[in-house]
């Protein structure tokens, strides 16, 4: 609705996103955050590009550095989205609550 180029995805899109950060599916923001910083760390496309490593094997590496991204950018959109629900659902018990 109002997120412009947001990704679509269901349960199991979030769910594949959370596995391929390594962490639980009820993990906080920075629990996300600091799992997906460390992993980016370690296969990061430049750290690689410093070593003497093949063409076939940066391939792999840029394609996996890209799902780490997708999958972090993918449950970020999913928080933020939770959280406006979350906002949205106590302006209306407040409203019903004032009537």
């Amino acid at each position: 609705s109002g997120e412009r180029g947001a990704p679509k995805f269901g349960p199991e899109e979030l769910k594949e996103a959370y596995l391929a950060l390594g962490v639980p599916l009820k993990s906080s923001e920075e629990e996300v955050k600091s799992a997906f910083n460390k992993l980016a760390k370690r296969s990061h496309p430049d750290r690689m590009a410093t070593m003497n490593v093949s063409e076939e094997k940066m391939r792999g590496v840029n394609l996996k550095f890209a799902e780490l991204k997708n999958s972090y950018d993918l449950i970020k959109v999913w928080m933020k989205r939770r959280k406006k629900l979350a906002r949205m659902i106590a302006s209306v018990w407040k409203q019903k609550s004032r009537s």
